[in-house]
């Protein structure tokens, strides 16, 4: 599975529930975790975007609600910036109930696997913001669906693009795996603004931005927490 869809979801949540309720003694910590994961990333692709626009003038600090039809026309518009916003978002995971750390290896395929260890609440948050991620781009007009996947590519280039087998490490350059390691996947997601453990300013800033500027953004902040917390070769 490529993707995480609202039917996959749904599928999924009613099967872990029909397993709870059919145990007698219902599930593993290890379970549960993964259904409340499940659950908030459902609410998360169930909040319906909020599309609005302003003119680019001094002072000029109202937002005004759009179609999406409309909002794709503002988006070639030079004097014009443009938001997304998402009703009923869901609200911050609190987790009493469960470990701080997980128990044992979580897998959320694609791409998100936890080692035990790893805390819940990190767990909790990537699924959050990759659901997310995946609603933003259900609601991109098809011109900023094509913008945003060209500047993934580009991003992919400049990954794939560094001569690994070089002996010199020119300045600016750094050797990183070609796998990423479990650390550097958690700091990537981590490095992302979130509305509930984000400094206010940053939160604001970044619902300032537009869709793509977001997009751009993300993927430079997730790639520099990514080098950084990259194993480092011994001199």
């Amino acid at each position: 599975m490529s993707t995480i869809t609202r039917e996959w979801l749904q599928q999924t949540i009613a099967e872990y529930e029909a397993n709870r309720d059919e145990l007698p003694f219902g599930l593993d910590t290890n379970s549960a975790i993964e259904l409340q994961a499940f659950k908030l990333a459902l609410a998360s692709l169930e909040a319906e975007p909020i599309y609005q626009w302003r003119p680019i003038y001094e002072g000029e600090d109202s937002w005004n609600d759009c179609t999406k039809a409309q909002y794709g026309e503002f988006a070639q518009a030079p004097d014009c910036e443009l938001r997304i916003l998402y009703t009923a978002t869901p609200a911050p995971v609190s987790v009493p109930d469960y470990p701080e750390t997980l128990p044992c290896p979580v897998m959320l395929e694609p791409v998100l696997r936890f080692g035990k260890g790893v805390p819940t609440k990190t767990m909790l948050g990537a699924l959050q913001r990759r659901s997310e991620y995946y609603a933003e781009l259900e609601a991109m007009t098809p011109e900023q669906r094509a913008e945003h996947d060209a500047g993934m590519k580009e991003f992919a280039a400049m990954l794939q693009g560094a001569d690994g087998n070089s002996p010199v490490i020119p300045d600016g350059w750094v050797l990183v795996p070609v796998e990423p390691t479990e650390h550097m996947i958690v700091e990537g997601f981590e490095s992302w603004p979130d509305e509930f453990f984000s400094d206010t300013e940053v939160w604001e800033a970044f619902q300032e931005m537009s869709g793509c500027q977001q997009s751009a953004h993300l993927a430079k902040l997730c790639w520099a927490a990514m080098i950084a917390a990259a194993p480092q070769q011994e001199a």
